[in-house]
This record gives structure tokens, sequence and C-alpha cells, in this order.
């Protein structure tokens, strides 16, 4: 059976295209970075040591444990991320079916229709079996081998999300992302909350765990495609989220959360750049540029 890793590289990274903000001034990246940050799919920044790109690190890390299939989303812009990938897999040996998906833009939009859309798309042009299952993940952040793992062997419907202390978010800044609510009881997802008040955390503390959403999920192909097909744009986003699948999986009490208790390199903003590349030359010392 299939069991393909969707890694999701269509962004248009508009947050890393910003400027560093004024409180980041202590930070010094090279200006051939800043340069990369402005005009490159951000899993194509040269974070790692010697100029070895960001996707280099989740490739190794998903085909050195189990997966033998990733589509690659990419946004039908980028002219540079398939053919470097074709050339690292080839370059290191690693045996995988690599496929190239693309999240093509719908007339009178400036850029693709959001996360649900992007995993509808990717599964349309390269479609599994009933039955079988498929895992996500951004390809703007790290996991680990021990996550890749457990998303490849899970059988039943699973998000992936990250424990606030592991990520060095303090209890009041929770407030600023998505949290995964998860009962203590079941371990089930029972919703996902964006940026919600510190009242609204307290509240859900009592009988919930709170973890940080990063869209790194095992999911059933049966349990979602009928999902991802009829999904509605946000009313005010205007985008197709992956989210509301979530929610619809946790509301039929199929959706089990497993907490994450590790760091997960993150490349969001050019202010994450060094923290990037100080953690890739300490963790991955076997890989280095090759080409």
């Amino acid at each position: 059976m299939r069991h393909p890793l969707i890694l999701m590289a269509a962004g248009v990274s508009s947050r890393m295209k910003k400027a560093l903000e004024p409180n980041d001034s202590d930070i010094t990246i090279d200006p051939k970075l800043i340069e990369e940050a402005d005009t490159l799919p951000k899993c194509m920044l040269s974070v790692g040591p010697n100029g070895t790109k960001f996707i280099d690190y989740i490739l190794w890390n998903a085909v050195k444990w189990w997966f033998e299939e990733i589509i690659v989303l990419l946004n039908p812009n980028d002219t540079v991320t398939k053919k470097y990938v074709e050339k690292f897999v080839e370059t290191m040996k690693l045996e995988v079916q690599i496929q190239f998906a693309i999240q093509f833009i719908p007339e009178g939009r400036d850029k693709p229709w959001g996360t649900g859309d992007a995993v509808w798309q990717a599964l349309k042009q390269y479609p599994i079996e009933m039955g079988e299952w498929y895992s996500i993940s951004n390809s703007d952040n790290l996991c680990s081998k021990d996550v890749f793992l457990a998303a490849y062997l899970a059988k039943e419907n699973t998000i992936y999300s990250y424990d606030t202390s592991s990520l060095w978010i303090n209890a009041a800044d929770r407030v600023k992302y998505g949290l995964v609510v998860a009962s203590k009881l079941t371990k089930n997802m029972v919703t996902i909350v964006e940026k919600p008040s510190l009242d609204e955390i307290m509240a859900l503390e009592w009988e919930h765990t709170l973890s940080v959403n990063m869209n790194i999920l095992t999911l059933s192909y049966s349990d979602t495609i009928f999902k991802l097909r009829n999904l509605e744009p946000h009313p005010v986003r205007g985008e197709k989220e992956i989210t509301d699948v979530f929610r619809e999986l946790a509301k039929e009490g199929r959706l089990k959360s497993e907490i994450v208790f590790e760091s997960l390199p993150d490349l969001t903003s050019k202010s994450d750049i060094p923290k990037v590349q100080k953690y890739l030359e300490e963790a991955y010392p076997e890989l280095q540029k090759h080409s």
C-alpha cells in the first residue's frame, strides 16, 4: 500500500519577504541569504553549512525513516525547486519516488487558495486508493526523524502538534498561535483555536491539553478526500484551510492528538535564519553541500 508524504511548498512566503523589524537590529545575515529570502521559496534557502538548502534536511529525515514516496507541492511560478530536488535525490542516492504537483492559482487571485486546496490539488494530481494513508508536512519547518517515523507508521488520523515549552513559547505568548485542543482523557483532538485570549486558554486548560499546530499529520484518504473536495473558503481570509478538515474530523471523534516534546526548526521570517543555521550546523554534521 502507498503512503506518500505531501510536502507543502507552494506558499508565497509573504512574512519571509518582509524586512527585519527594528528590534532585530542585532541580527546579522549574509546579504546572499537576504536576497534568497526575498526571491526563493523558504525551503530553498541556503541555511545549512556550506550552503546546504533547508529542503535537503527535510528530505533526508523523511526518506531515511521509511517514506518511499514524496509529493512536493509547488507554486506554479516556482522554477527552481523541482530541478534542485531531482539533483539532490540523485546525488545523495535516496531511495524515494519524487512526484511534483502544482497548486494552480485560480483566475482572479494572486496567490494559491490555501492549505486545504493545496492538499486537495496534490491528491487530485497523484490520487491514492481508498483505505490508504498520506502524511502532510510544511516545507518551512524541519520534523525530526522520530516524528516522520511516527507519521509513517500511524494507522489512525493523527495530528502531531508541539508542546509550547519545547518551542520556547511562554504561557502569555500562546495567544499568538493556533492551538490544538485535545481531551486529556481520550487524547482525541477537540478543536483548533486560532490566537485565543488568555481567558480562553485558562478555561480550556482544566480538561484539555494545548499544543501548537504545525500542520503535521497522517490522514486516511477515505476519511478526508470528500471533505477536502467540498471545502469552502474562510469567510474572512478567503482561503480553503486544512484546519477546517481537522475540525470536522475532531467533531466526528476521528482525530488523535500526539504532542511532540522537542524543538522544531522553523523558517517563518528573516529573524529565524540565524537560529536555524546554528541548529543545522550542530545537529546534522552528516549533511554537507553536495554540489
